[in-house]
């Protein structure tokens, strides 16, 4: 009797220790997918800013190049604003069919933060025009990416 009664006692408490620990899982799941939410809503929101960013930009018309004369060979690595690839540009140069290019694009789902430094860093980058420093030969800012 005392044995059964024993079993029964071990039962229960396996039993309430399993309750315990699905209500946890339960709670934490709940948890994780609130979280999950507020990255997606934010991500959503930052999306919806950076169009709005670029178009309060300058429109750079002497620097803008139709992205559809680039072809990208190869990525060279990646970036603080996000990858960057090896390309030949049609008709950049005056006196060049194609000019080898190094591509610097700003990630998707950048920060406005980071779009606006990246604004920045094509704004001196267009003032440079010196046989030792590396020149910005054009700027694609019409489309994604950047």
């Amino acid at each position: 009797m005392i044995v059964v009664i024993a079993v029964a006692m071990l039962l229960l408490i396996v039993f309430v220790i399993i309750m315990i620990s699905v209500r946890k899982r339960r709670h934490q799941a709940k948890l994780d997918e609130i979280r999950l939410q507020n990255i997606q809503t934010q991500h959503e929101r930052l999306n919806d800013e950076l169009p709005r960013l670029l178009m309060a930009w300058p429109s750079y018309d002497k620097f803008q190049f139709d992205e559809d004369r680039l072809k990208i060979e190869e990525e060279l690595g990646e970036g603080h604003f996000g990858t960057i690839y090896f390309a030949w540009a049609t008709g950049i140069v005056d006196d060049e069919e194609k000019t080898r290019a190094a591509v610097k694009t700003l990630k998707q789902g950048s920060s406005p933060e980071t779009a606006e430094d990246f604004r920045k860093q094509m704004e001196i980058a267009m003032d440079f025009d010196h046989p030792n420093v590396v020149r910005l030969l054009g700027i694609c800012t019409r489309n994604e990416p950047l």
